[in-house]
């Protein structure tokens, strides 16, 4: 969304000022950590409803590996980063799942699983959680 695209230079920001030495000036139009990223639950995933089907049929297979394996990697990144800092903030690794409720759109979810596995990710098809 718009709202959580906002706030995410603000990891950007701290890693630029910390990490890389730079000196960082940070425009915000309203607060800092506010709105939608200041409320949230924090659920990192690198599915996003059909986004691999999706992908793969606007931009080609390739295009929805690379979208899957930067986002295997911010996972991955983040997990590090929690361990390295010691961050309390009860980090876990659940299962995510994509589904539909209607039956005439099981070809919808088949169709995610594919594009999905084909761009590497540990995806399966089930009918039951």
């Amino acid at each position: 969304s718009r709202k959580a695209a906002q706030h995410a230079h603000l990891p950007l920001a701290l890693l630029l000022a910390q990490e890389a030495g730079a000196q960082v000036v940070l425009i915000e139009a309203g607060r800092l950590a506010r709105g939608v990223s200041g409320y949230t639950t924090a659920k990192v995933s690198s599915q996003h409803g059909l986004k691999y089907a999706q992908l793969t049929s606007k931009h080609g297979a390739g295009a929805a590996r690379t979208y899957g394996q930067v986002n295997e990697a911010a996972l991955a990144w983040i997990a590090e980063r929690v361990e390295r800092d010691g961050i309390d903030c009860d980090l876990r690794r659940q299962p995510s799942f994509a589904y539909v409720t209607d039956p005439s759109r099981r070809d919808q979810i088949e169709a995610e699983t594919r594009a999905a596995v084909a761009a590497g990710l540990p995806a399966t098809l089930v009918d039951e959680t």
